[in-house]
């Protein structure tokens, strides 16, 4: 840095989170901070709360940024500067020192919604997840057929302008009547926000919930796709015919080999060099259980071989207790090969519904090493 300069966090506010450490090996820690963002449900989602975090190997906090707003998918720039969600249609670009850099709106760039996903491109431009309402009809009922009011999710690149540059429908890759489980999911309905209430107005169908998109090395996008068990690779060359190359996760493309088992209603894919990939597997309707001390979350990484188009598992983490995470989670492996892990809406009492509020939710941040038998380095 040519021109370093040193800061001092401020004493943190009387309503910051409540952080515990329990377990911290610095000096096995993969080097560095661990940035982060807190959302709160009381029972629903806190719509005036939301904070980023950093901290270090110890745990101690290093900084942190109060939008005020629940936050999504906050990652950090090149450049210093951290990125993130406001809301459900915004995203901001802020400076260390919390000064905005730059604002996108939704609205303004001609979208429905920013949510879930967000990332810089090699060229500048950022990316993010946006979602699209249609009209579907044909839907089989025991006295004909109907229609429902469906919502997918779309990928949208758009300049620091905010210009919009190209848009990709999930509506144009996959069959709308390929119906998850959680299609009644009331995730559109669930914010208290004029700007969806009036584009949604209650009782959509949460068809596809696109969580994260990966942009590989050859230029492709590696979608994660939670309500359809779905992760699939696409060709974006072409954003008004863009090609599904492949779709990996029980029922779809790809033979799973061995003594694995698939990913259900995954989040936070990450892609390695040597092409395996690690995911979140958050659990949710495994073979169909709904509820019950059945229900677990893991993390795991597969090998993927595109020519015998088959799916071997590598390596899991269950925890060392088995827990249930119905919603949210990412994992992110480490350069210098320990596996961060974060449980983002673990169910005390896995016994209860997963929507129920009762059931106690908390997050929770694991750093573990990659081995059969992996050890908590930090929790």
């Amino acid at each position: 840095v040519a021109n370093p300069e040193s800061y001092t966090t401020r004493e943190l506010p009387a309503d910051f989170p409540h952080l515990q450490v329990i377990t911290a090996a610095p000096e096995r820690m993969s080097p560095g901070y661990t940035l982060f963002q807190v959302n709160r449900w009381t029972p629903s989602l806190d719509q005036n709360y939301g904070w980023i975090i950093a901290v270090d190997n110890a745990g101690d906090v290093v900084w942190y940024n109060r939008p005020g707003i629940p936050v999504m998918g906050t990652v950090h720039l090149a450049n210093g500067n951290s990125l993130y969600i406001a809301g459900v249609n915004a995203a901001r670009e802020v400076d260390p020192l919390g000064n905005e850099a730059t604002f996108w709106f939704a609205p303004n760039i001609g979208i429905e919604s920013i949510h879930h996903h967000i990332s810089e491109l090699p060229n500048g431009n950022i990316l993010v997840a946006g979602s699209e309402l249609r009209t579907i009809e044909g839907f089989p009922t025991p006295d004909g057929t109907t229609s429902y009011d469906m919502v997918a999710d779309t990928i949208h690149e758009v300049t620091r302008e905010g210009e919009l540059v190209n848009t990709i429908s999930l509506f144009d890759l996959f069959d709308p009547m390929d119906i998850p489980e959680d299609l009644d999911d009331p995730f559109y309905d669930s914010f208290d926000d004029p700007f969806w209430d009036f584009l949604y107005g209650g009782g959509t169908k949460d068809w596809t919930h696109l969580n994260e998109v990966i942009v590989d090395d050859d230029g492709n996008y590696i979608l994660s796709v939670r309500h359809l068990n779905m992760i699939a690779k696409i060709d974006p060359s072409d954003p008004e015919n863009p090609v599904v190359l492949w779709k990996m996760g029980p029922g779809h493309d790809f033979e799973l080999v061995g003594d694995g088992l698939w990913h259900y209603h995954q989040h936070g894919p990450d892609l390695q060099d040597d092409g395996t990939i690690f995911v979140y597997d958050n659990g949710n309707h495994r073979d169909g259980v709904i509820r019950g001390p059945e229900l677990f979350t893991r993390v795991v990484q597969y090998a993927i071989d595109e020519e015998a188009m088959e799916v071997e598992q590598l390596w899991e983490y269950r925890g060392e207790t088995p827990y249930f995470a119905s919603f949210v989670g990412n994992v992110s492996a480490l350069e210098n090969g320990n596996v961060l892990i974060t449980d983002g809406g673990i169910l005390s009492d896995p016994n209860l519904r997963e929507t129920d509020p009762d059931g106690g939710r908390w997050a929770r941040i694991v750093e573990v090493t990659r081995e059969e038998e992996a050890e908590v380095l930090f929790t």
